[in-house]
């Protein structure tokens, strides 16, 4: 008995982690978002081609994070991308999106530009009427 759940344990661990490193964001509509996470506190826009081209440039996740009153992009292996000569260290915590979550919020949103904000405990990304959250905190969670 003792064995069966031990490998229950470890199905659901691995499921858990399988979930978290594939799919990292979910969409919500505005009103949703602003309900579940509290209002934007700050949002900075970025033109949604400039967004559009460095999910082109990363196959699996870009991170997010505003600093200094800008946004900072880094690519899955944590390289900068936005903006050009930006310094980050290993320990500046970023929100990691996967790729295709974003893309479909791009595809499924309207305007041109896209918001990155920042919200009590979590930073978002709003295109249109929707609101992309729910992304993993790298550290501690990079992959």
């Amino acid at each position: 008995m003792v064995r069966y759940i031990k490998i229950f344990l470890l199905l659901i661990f691995v499921l858990i982690w399988y979930s978290s490193a594939s799919a990292q964001g979910t969409l919500f509509t505005r009103e949703a978002a602003n309900q579940k996470f509290g209002p934007v506190l700050k949002s900075i826009d970025l033109p949604v081609n400039t967004l559009l081209s460095f999910t082109n440039q990363t196959s699996n996740h870009l991170m997010f994070r505003i600093q200094d009153n800008q946004v900072v992009i880094l690519d899955e292996r944590r390289n900068v991308l936005y903006p050009a000569g930006m310094q980050v260290n290993s320990q500046d915590v970023f929100t990691v999106f996967s790729v295709s979550i974003i893309n479909e919020l791009l595809s499924n949103g309207s305007g041109v530009l896209v918001s990155i904000e920042q919200r009590k405990d979590v930073l978002s990304i709003s295109y249109g009427q929707l609101t992309m959250e729910v992304g993993t905190l790298c550290p501690p969670v990079c992959n």
